[in-house]
């Protein structure tokens, strides 16, 4: 009798051993988008929660982190970044490698695309397009149908827009407007509250400080 308790007695702690081995083995029955992640730039940390974005054609889109929103009509490229609080809407795109961050918002038809980012508070959208390197940052707006290209940088509170045209290492910034069809091409700054309107055009590597009447190639 006492070979049999000792007997039933170590069957059940086997059994115990064993289900309580076969529980901790159990695996969670998440999906694969609940535990995915991206190691994104300028984030300061690891991989964090993210998820690819299903462009209106069906195909798959870029990363998004989860912090980030995109509307399921725009389009992320398979290279392109949306993340931070960023917001991408409407029938807007980003493509190729560009990355829109921060507070960034990029809404309407604006395209985003090739190594352009946009990021910090800035808004682009209508019709406007920045691509190649160029860069759009702090508060500054890019609307109606501009577009900035190659080095360009637009920057703190500055608008660019209407049929406006920036291309080489041009920096806006501060309250500048730029506006109408102007174009501006080179290594020019256009800084403070100068106002650049009507039909106009800028080449070269004069230097604008805080008025037109200011530009001079030695400044």
């Amino acid at each position: 009798m006492k070979l049999f308790v000792r007997t039933l007695l170590a069957a059940m702690l086997i059994f115990g051993l064993s289900n309580a081995t076969s529980a901790q083995t159990i695996t969670p029955n998440t999906t694969d988008e609940q535990v995915q992640s991206h190691l994104f730039p300028y984030s300061g940390g690891g991989p964090i929660p993210a998820h690819r974005h299903v462009n209106p054609d069906g195909s798959q889109g870029g990363w998004v982190a989860n912090t980030a929103t995109v509307a399921p009509t725009a389009y992320i490229g398979p290279d392109a970044l949306v993340f931070g609080l960023a917001s991408v809407g409407d029938t807007a795109r980003v493509d190729g490698y560009a990355m829109v961050y921060q507070q960034a918002r990029v809404y309407g038809n604006a395209v985003i695309r090739d190594r352009a980012q946009i990021f910090g508070n800035a808004r682009v959208f209508d019709n406007a397009e920045v691509r190649d390197t160029a860069w759009v940052f702090n508060s500054a707006l890019i609307f109606d149908r501009a577009r900035l290209g190659e080095s360009a940088l637009v920057a703190e509170g500055a608008h660019v827009f209407g049929d406006a045209v920036l291309g080489g290492r041009t920096c806006v910034y501060g309250k500048a407007r730029v506006h109408g069809s102007v174009k501006i091409v080179g290594n020019i700054q256009v800084t403070g509250t100068t106002n650049f309107s009507g039909t106009l055009e800028i080449t070269g590597d004069p230097d604008t400080r805080k008025d037109p009447a200011l530009m001079t190639s030695d400044d």
